[in-house]
């Protein structure tokens, strides 16, 4: 008798952080549409967002890089440097070259254009999931 490998649910942990409150919701809906992945936090402040990861330890944090009070390359490098296995998403507005570069530079896994790589960032997302199952 062949017995298959059942793997229990795996579920990466996320973070979201963005200064707009109606951006964060429509976020959260996004991925919670996905199996296997849920959503530990949410966080409008550079602050909130640290003290969430500090709590919380998810796998991966979906930041704005225009959150008020910090700008997003340092606060990208703050993370890296405190919990550097964290996963840092870079979602921006601006997706020019320089911008993109720089949030790689600091430390960012990825970094996606809000108004034209969503779907990248999901199947990104889901890729990671696919992994840790297996």
């Amino acid at each position: 008798m062949d017995l298959a490998i059942v793997h229990p649910t795996v579920v990466l942990r996320v973070l979201v952080a963005d200064g707009a409150a109606l951006a964060n919701e429509g976020l959260i809906a996004m991925l919670a549409d996905l199996d296997g992945i849920s959503v530990f936090g949410c966080a409008q402040e550079p602050a909130k967002v640290l003290a969430l990861i500090q709590s919380v330890r998810p796998d991966v944090v979906v930041l704005d890089l225009q959150l008020p009070g910090e700008k997003g390359v340092q606060l990208i490098r703050h993370i890296k440097v405190e919990w550097p296995g964290l996963i840092v998403m870079v979602l921006s507005h601006y997706g020019l070259t320089p911008i993109r570069e720089g949030c790689l530079k600091a430390g960012a896994d990825y970094f996606f254009e809000k108004s034209t790589e969503l779907a990248s960032l999901v199947e990104t997302l889901e890729t990671m999931l696919r992994s840790k199952q297996s």
